[in-house]
């Protein structure tokens, strides 16, 4: 079976339910489908490690757009469907379950999927990755009954699933490859912050340390880091960095690097493809170099820039890329690259708990990376 839609959009989350919004807002008039690989209609995750786990927050409060939405916005959205290949020369997707897909404009929103771990006893039962609603809902179920839990890697959905084990009362381990937390930040100041502020928590951290297995019987019950300490925990959560969703679109032609590469538009290699959220490396115009963003605020601007495009707008990228986290009763924000900093300034006081960072005498110069002058085109498109 093949469907004919005017605009098919690949993948079920915060990008491609604002598309769809975008779509419709901006007087789409033709076929709009989303194809989404979870059961759910499109939902928002940063709440999977903080609020959700403590029970502050209910699946009922994660849906992105009131449930009826896609119905009265005649938006067909396909669940538990995933998309198995992309062929641009026949404007064609094919999937697992609901036929083939002929398109007018195709969106790629898939975001990504963890990094996995490996080491001995890695698929014992009680080691857990968190991605979708399914997972946390599982992750929430074992710490129930956990005493206590271990934490692999530094990355932001790591601090922020260890902060919540911690605030459950929940003995917690993290465990770092990296000598700092947070090391994307390269500030040593907020790094120095999370590790006292967590310790004051009850949280212990284990610098320049990997897994080398975990054991136990029947279920994880131990694990033995790289320098051979042993660590007793009833729950393992990994948190050691993600990859983006590509599996299907190998063979097709599009561009990838690290990603699937887009032009100011979010325009692919291919003429009327484009893509967005985390799984899109784009040129960032104010830093000068290619670069992804994961982060829901990232998702949602590029989900809407998107949908203006693939109606013939047009309009650049050209956002201040911006993330936030929280953890405990902390939060903060992040505005810019890091990139290449040579001077830090410190503003305000951490022992006040609130303070800034400011990064300053960016290198300047030729786009890093070889990319583009702003306003340069990877693909050129038909006005």
């Amino acid at each position: 079976m093949t469907i004919e839609v005017d605009f098919l959009l690949i993948g079920g989350g915060l990008a491609s339910a604002t598309a769809a919004k975008t779509l419709r807002e901006q007087g789409a008039n033709g076929s709009v489908a989303i194809i989404a690989a979870e059961p759910l209609l499109p939902y928002h995750r940063p709440p999977l490690t903080k609020g959700f786990l403590l029970g502050k927050q209910t699946r009922e409060s994660l849906p992105v757009l009131k449930d009826g939405y896609f119905r009265d916005q005649d938006v067909q959205i396909l669940l538990d469907t995933r998309a198995l290949s992309i062929e641009p020369e026949h404007r064609c997707v094919r999937t697992d379950r609901v036929g083939d897909f002929n398109y007018r404009k195709l969106l790629i929103a898939t975001g990504c999927r963890p990094h996995r771990i490996e080491a001995p006893g890695a698929e014992l039962p009680g080691v857990f990755y968190l991605r979708t609603l399914a997972d946390a809902e599982d992750l929430k179920q074992a710490m129930a009954g956990a005493k206590r839990a271990a934490v692999i890697g530094s990355s932001f959905i790591a601090m922020e699933l260890a902060a919540s084990f911690a605030e459950q009362g929940i003995e917690t381990t993290l465990i770092a490859r990296e000598e700092r937390l947070y090391s994307r930040l390269h500030s040593p100041e907020v790094s120095t912050f999370f590790a006292g502020y967590y310790r004051a928590r009850g949280v212990a951290i284990l610098f320049n340390e990997t897994v080398k297995a975990f054991t136990g019987r029947g279920r994880v019950q131990r694990l033995v880091t790289s320098s051979g300490k042993k660590i007793a925990c009833d729950l393992v959560a990994v948190g050691i960095g993600v990859a983006p969703d590509l599996g299907f679109i190998a063979g097709s032609g599009i561009k990838l690097e690290h990603g699937v590469l887009v032009n100011q538009y979010l325009e692919t290699s291919h003429t009327g493809i484009y893509a967005a959220g985390d799984v899109a490396r784009f040129f960032d115009p104010i830093f000068r170099r290619y670069r992804r963003v994961e982060h829901w605020d990232n998702a949602a601007k590029q989900g809407r820039l998107a949908a203006l495009n693939m109606l013939g707008r047009r309009e650049g990228y050209r956002a201040v890329s911006y993330f936030y986290s929280s953890v405990f009763d902390l939060s903060f924000n992040f505005l810019g690259d890091t990139a290449e900093v040579k001077t830090r300034v410190l503003r305000g006081s951490p022992r006040d708990l609130s303070f800034g960072v400011l990064y300053l005498d960016r290198v300047s110069g030729p786009a890093s990376e070889g990319g583009p002058a702003p306003g340069d085109v990877l693909s050129q498109t038909p006005d």
